[in-house]
């Protein structure tokens, strides 16, 4: 039997970790983009639908911008994509007459439900590989992660 022994030291766990989430977070990804119908939003679209889905009054450009992590002009540039398709819409803001929202249409919220099937049957594809157990394990980790995310972000 042949042992390696790498040339350097292998990356500390903490390393490894993130590569392995952004690998399983990529391949997650793939396979929902893999089973997306023509005309369906981009993934930078459907994550903005995402973020309007979880906004009770729509949300006004500058909050969805930081929200998606990204400058005010590529929010407006997704923006524009989806009001050219149908399912976004700029609306007076609720709460401030002189300010403007960004809000789901209908077909929108309907477009939202469709992404997010593909994304949780491409998710159960690729977590299928795990037990029951090692699911549940798993599912309480990146929940302890998730949790204290925007704690964790620099800037928030």
């Amino acid at each position: 039997m042949v042992t390696f022994i790498p040339a350097a030291p292998l990356p500390d766990a903490v390393e490894w970790a993130v590569d392995l989430l952004h690998r399983v977070n990529r391949e997650i990804r793939r396979a929902a983009l893999a089973n997306q119908p023509a005309g369906a939003p981009s993934p930078a679209e459907a994550r903005a639908l995402r973020a309007l889905g979880r906004a009770e009054h729509g949300m006004r450009m500058s909050a969805l911008a930081d929200g998606l992590g990204i400058v005010r002009r590529s929010a407006t540039s997704v923006v524009e994509q989806l009001v050219a398709s149908g399912l976004v819409e700029r609306v007076p803001d609720p709460t401030d007459g002189r300010a403007v929202v960004v809000a789901l249409t209908p077909a929108g919220t309907a477009e939202l439900e469709r992404v997010g099937r593909r994304r949780v049957e491409a998710g159960a594809v690729v977590l299928s590989r795990l037990t029951e157990p090692e699911l549940a394990t798993l599912t309480r980790l990146l929940s302890t992660l998730a949790d204290g995310a925007s704690e964790a972000r620099p800037g928030t």
